[in-house]
């Protein structure tokens, strides 16, 4: 008899480790779901600067404020606080100052630059700066302030020697404010003479290129020709699609999540940046061939409904569901002309 309780107790344990690992993977993994786009995280945070002491950047008459409050954005929450203060003519200056300290360059010299940004009470803009800050005993001192624009995108932050490197997006003179900027360019700093040694390009002044426009939409990726050996077909057309946004492609699969910056030129020229990859716990057979497929891209070609990505040793088709059908041939027939 208790032979027999221990068998049925065995079993019991076991069918529950079965149902949950079914559970636990299945939720993640099951054909013909999308997945909620994830966007790639930024930078861990070097070493917080909250409590820091800044003075905004908005006129001569500023105060020093403490960063003792969060200014929260989609991905990452930074030191801020609100200000308040009289201006020159008397009237009331508010708004609230934060510093992308996800960003912040610390030197092993006891210096700091970190991106600050400004926004004023009842406006959307943010203006942002590049801030230096020496260390003074336990604490640090504001030491030198440089404005880089307004609603900027930063990506990276590089020191070299003592010169320090701000990497950022602006927007062009056709954008509006609301799309992501797409014009790279950098400012450069000498931390030790607390000088702006390089500007960054004021994007709004410069005469953009005639760019080439990718169709925005959900893609099914259908089969990759290389120059050499054979199409490479896809396994499950309802998992392996790509997602062109304003800003990125979102590469997905049937475990990871891919996601790249890309830069669209002159004559249909097509750049994808340096690829970000989500790391779940999973699976796949096949999801690395497929983030390598794009790699090397640099021109596409769109009509009806399909997207036709090249790079010099192969070419990717890609079609829209909602206005077109696969082929064997690799080639669609739009669903509207029948």
């Amino acid at each position: 008899m208790n032979k027999l309780l221990l068998i049925i107790g065995f079993l019991v344990i076991c069918g529950i480790a079965i149902g949950s690992y079914l559970i636990f993977f299945s939720a993640d993994n099951s054909k013909g779901k999308w997945r909620p786009i994830e966007l790639p995280p930024e930078p861990p945070v070097y070493e917080s600067m909250a409590n820091f002491i800044v003075t905004p950047p908005v006129g001569s008459s500023s105060e020093p404020v403490v960063l003792n409050k969060v200014f929260a954005t989609s991905q990452a929450n930074y030191p801020s606080t609100k200000f308040s203060f009289k201006g020159a003519s008397s009237s009331v200056v508010s708004g609230e100052v934060f510093v992308l300290d996800r960003y912040a360059h610390w030197g092993d010299d006891n210096t700091i630059a970190a991106p600050l940004a400004v926004q004023y009470t009842g406006s959307t803009t943010k203006w942002f700066h590049l801030v230096l800050f020496e260390k003074d005993g336990d604490k640090f001192n504001q030491t030198a302030t440089f404005p880089l624009g307004e609603d900027l995108e930063i990506s990276t932050t590089t020191r070299d020697g003592n010169r320090v490197t701000v990497a950022y997006e602006a927007h062009d003179v056709f954008q509006k404010k609301t799309e992501p900027p797409r014009l790279a360019t950098e400012a450069i700093v000498d931390i030790k003479t607390k000088t702006l040694v390089q500007a960054g390009a004021n994007t709004r002044l410069v005469k953009p290129k005639k760019l080439a426009k990718i169709p925005l939409a959900r893609y099914v990726w259908e089969s990759t020709k290389p120059i050499e050996g054979e199409i490479i077909s896809s396994p499950d057309k309802e998992i392996f699609q790509v997602e062109i946004d304003q800003s990125r492609f979102l590469l997905f699969t049937d475990c990871n999540t891919g996601s790249a910056r890309y830069e669209l030129g002159e004559e249909k020229s097509l750049t994808l940046k340096a690829m970000s990859i989500s790391t779940k716990f999973c699976e796949s057979d096949f999801e690395k061939t497929f983030f390598a497929m794009f790699e090397g891209i640099n021109r596409f070609e769109s009509e009806d409904g399909r997207l036709t990505l090249f790079a010099e040793d192969k070419t990717l088709y890609l079609y829209d569901p909602e206005l077109s059908e696969t082929t064997v041939e690799g080639s669609a027939t739009s669903t509207d002309s029948e």
